[in-house]
């Protein structure tokens, strides 16, 4: 297991080293979604209900938004594309996707606005990395000799996770948020690759990181 561990961390240094290189492209988080001629034969990702009709959400910023008047491109700030959406019962929308970004609309109808992404989050799951990096270090000083293997493997758990989100940071935000739900009309939740679980208590408007609280041993 500590090997595949190893194994994971040079694949992942190779990946965002990869996309290191790609520095030339213009930021997706700060580009907004380009106006699509065929905007209804784009890649769509999900679809949910909204007031008056729904949402569909998909690759490069893609949002487009059914009302009467039939299916219609609402201008996301970004160009990442985009994974899920859900809708509160008071109409408050919010999509998620690549790059961790988070988008909020506070009406129907109104414009999508860029309430977090990776680079404002990614250093929350750091800071939680680093505690938890700690603790595991404190832990293991006080071992015993029926303990401290778990503990050892415990320790360079929590290594690996450290370095992989700081590597990630470093070539830019990739991880994924891949779903969002509201369960009631102030408290939202998005889930992302390698365990990540964002909650918040304001409709979206700002998220804390939740994940280092769970059981997740594997980052599922």
């Amino acid at each position: 297991m500590r090997l595949s561990r190893s194994v994971l961390l040079v694949a992942t240094a190779g990946l965002v080293a990869f996309h290191g290189r790609s520095a030339e492209v213009p930021d997706q988080l700060e580009t907004a979604a380009i106006p699509a001629v065929k905007a209804q034969e784009a890649a769509l990702l999900d679809i949910v209900e909204s007031p008056g009709g729904a949402v569909a959400v998909g690759e490069r910023g893609m949002i487009l938004a059914l009302d009467a008047d039939g299916w219609q491109q609402a201008i996301a700030p970004v160009s990442s594309t985009l994974t899920a959406a859900a809708f509160s019962a008071a109409g408050v929308g919010l999509a998620v996707g690549h790059d961790g970004v988070i988008l909020r609309q506070e009406a129907p109808g109104g414009a999508w606005e860029k309430v977090a992404d990776g680079n404002s989050l990614f250093p929350i799951v750091i800071d939680a990395a680093r505690s938890r990096h700690k603790a595991a270090e404190a832990e293991l000083e006080t071992a015993t000799d029926a303990t401290r293997e778990d503990l050892e493997f415990a320790l360079e758990d929590a290594l690996f996770r450290l370095e992989t989100a700081e590597q990630s940071l470093a070539y830019g935000p990739a991880w994924p948020l891949l779903d969002v739900v509201f369960t009631d009309a102030s408290t939202a939740w998005a889930a992302g690759a390698y365990g990540m679980l964002f909650r918040s208590g304001d409709a979206g408007a700002t998220w804390d990181l939740v994940s280092d609280r769970l059981d997740n041993f594997e980052d599922l």
